[in-house]
């Protein structure tokens, strides 16, 4: 078991798209960190997002850059974050009625 001290501690950042054109995890993180940026952008990593709204699971040091970013994405998406927990349970709970995303192969 990985001690929490070492690996970091982490947050998720559940997030909305008011324009719903983001298709794929993929177009997502594009729309948040451009090619340009991906040097210096925050670690990320999309738990669930299924065009509309989603959760990313960051490190606790890189929550604020992040939120920052995805606030302030342009080309033409709306993102906004709407909530930060320290559990993934809660956000589901809260936002995806406890649902968890099919596994993909």
């Amino acid at each position: 078991m990985t001690v929490k001290s070492k690996r970091g501690r982490r947050r998720y950042i559940y997030i909305e798209s008011a324009s719903g054109d983001l298709t794929s995890r993929e177009d997502f993180i594009r729309s948040v960190v451009s090619p340009a940026e991906a040097g210096k952008a925050p670690s990320l990593k999309v738990i669930q997002f299924d065009g509309v709204k989603g959760i990313v699971r960051c490190y606790l040091k890189d929550v604020e850059p992040l939120m920052d970013l995805i606030n302030g994405a342009g080309g033409g998406t709306l993102l906004r974050t709407v909530r930060t927990s320290g559990t993934l349970k809660t956000l589901r709970e809260r936002y995806f009625n406890g649902e968890k995303p099919p596994r993909s192969r």
